[in-house]
């Protein structure tokens, strides 16, 4: 009896052995993940991107950052910064810096402010108040020019661009990039040119350069027709004249056939427009189209969020893997008293 009692036991023995043995590899198995975890947390990851906005109240900086291999897909986040580096943080700055932390605690260390091609500025350059030196530029523009606007294009590089009087009493839209590797503007390169052209310090010449090099250009011309005004309008200015556009893929060189910005109205004023991150630009204008009606008052507005449809989420909401922010919205309508 007692033999058989031993080996009556012997299985349930090799069985509690085997429980133990399984439990022993489990824990030290999630240690060592906790472990790596840790690790990978303190280590953290590289990344680099740009900031598109600064959430003052909360102290979180919206960055839309590249794709991080093997960690994380390209999108836009809220990041909590160090306390030194959250003065030199701006829309459009472009950083590099290490990522740490996990769901709803993401945060960014060793914080470097670079160019648009992530190289490292100047050390004077990434200090708020660094000292400015004033160096005196050759103008690239003619004894005659119009209305000369400075444009920063996404591209990183500096743009001027003016109106031109020619020698057949036509006005000439023209534009130079600042060259600094030379400091000092480049050649001058005409965009269009074309008769009763208008310039003013409200509806100067404007240039958006995308940041892949597209540029497009906008200027005022008078229309061919006069058509009805209202007495009220044409008493405060002349609204006569609308906006045209035209387009260039390789620096200027060529540009696509001048184009009106509206097709629906002939009364376009007070025009600025801005490239997108993702391509493309936004124009927004003073439609005088209601000037011409008599009577009622009338109103045309228009309401647009996350135009660039970005992948927005915010870092410290449980939901922001499942649940991003609104995507692309426009709202658009009219309004009538009669």
């Amino acid at each position: 009896m007692p033999t058989n009692h031993a080996k009556s036991g012997f299985p349930q023995l090799t069985f509690m052995n085997t429980i133990s043995v399984m439990l022993s590899r489990f824990l030290l198995v999630l240690l060592l993940t906790v472990c790596a975890v840790r690790g990978e947390e303190e280590t953290g990851h590289p990344l680099r991107g740009v900031v598109t906005r600064v959430v003052t109240e909360k102290q979180l900086v919206m960055i839309q950052h590249e794709a991080i291999p093997g960690f994380m897909m390209a999108m836009t986040m809220a990041f909590r910064v160090e306390d030194s580096v959250w003065p030199l943080l701006t829309p459009g700055t472009h950083l590099t810096a290490t990522l740490h932390g996990g769901r709803g605690s993401w945060r960014l260390s060793e914080v470097q402010l670079t160019d648009e091609n992530y190289q490292p500025l100047p050390e004077a350059m990434a200090e708020p108040g660094y000292p400015v030196t004033l160096i005196p530029l050759n103008s690239p523009t003619g004894p005659d020019a119009l209305g000369p606007t400075l444009h920063r294009g996404a591209d990183g590089n500096v743009y001027l661009s003016w109106l031109e009087k020619q020698p057949d009493e036509t006005t000439a839209l023209v534009f130079a990039k600042f060259d600094s590797a030379n400091a000092n503007w480049g050649p001058a390169i005409q965009i269009a040119s074309g008769s009763d052209w208008v310039a003013s310090g409200a509806n100067a010449p404007q240039l958006a350069v995308e940041a892949f090099g597209r540029l497009t250009a906008i200027w005022f011309a008078k229309n061919a027709t006069t058509e009805p005004i209202d007495a009220h309008a044409a008493h405060h200015h002349d609204p006569n004249f609308q906006a045209w556009y035209a387009q260039s893929d390789d620096g200027g060189s060529t540009w696509s056939k001048a184009a009106q910005l509206s097709s629906e109205s002939n009364f376009t004023e007070f025009v600025a427009v801005q490239p997108l991150l993702q391509g493309g630009v936004l124009a927004v204008w003073l439609d005088g189209r209601a000037k011409q009606a008599t009577g009622a008052a009338q109103q045309l507005y228009a309401h647009g969020t996350n135009l660039t449809d970005e992948d927005a989420r915010i870092s410290t909401s449980f939901l922001k893997d499942i649940a991003p922010l609104p995507g692309r919205s426009v709202n658009i309508g009219a309004r009538l008293s009669f």
